[in-house]
């Protein structure tokens, strides 16, 4: 298991430079965060409208099912980018009050959850390319 050291504390001189940077490193996450956050519904949303719109429109079985399999799959993308959208959202609070207050303990939750998303960004390509190596090999 890793020890926590305190990188905050006064032993380790972290300047007003560093906790400037890291200041704006967290305001700009935040933004980014918030702006993926607010996408990841609209773009749910809007695709989840227009495909049960299109749902309504078809009689065929063959693409009813292929619409509902669309719509499943539309959801899920639009709730796994909400998710790393929060854990990102998490992280840019956390460090914004760790700067802030020399809070060690919330200076590494913020890097726990930005390890979080990043995380869950490698997960969710390992599963992007092996589908896509599925569909394309098969």
């Amino acid at each position: 298991m890793e020890t926590q050291q305190d990188i905050l504390s006064i032993d380790w001189q972290v300047d007003d430079e560093v906790k400037n940077y890291l200041y704006q490193t967290s305001v700009l996450a935040k933004f980014v965060a918030t702006l993926g956050m607010f996408f990841a519904v609209l773009t749910t949303g809007k695709t989840g409208f227009e495909l049960v719109k299109m749902l309504l429109g078809y009689k065929e079985i063959f693409f009813s099912n292929y619409i509902i399999g669309t719509i499943i799959g539309a959801l899920m993308a639009g709730a796994v980018y909400f998710v790393i959208s929060l854990f990102t959202f998490r992280f840019a609070v956390k460090l914004q009050l760790s700067v802030k207050t020399t809070d060690q303990r919330a200076f590494n939750t913020a890097w726990h959850h930005f390890k979080m998303a990043y995380r869950s960004m490698g997960i969710m390509f390992i599963i992007y390319t092996a589908l896509m190596l599925m569909i394309f090999l098969f």
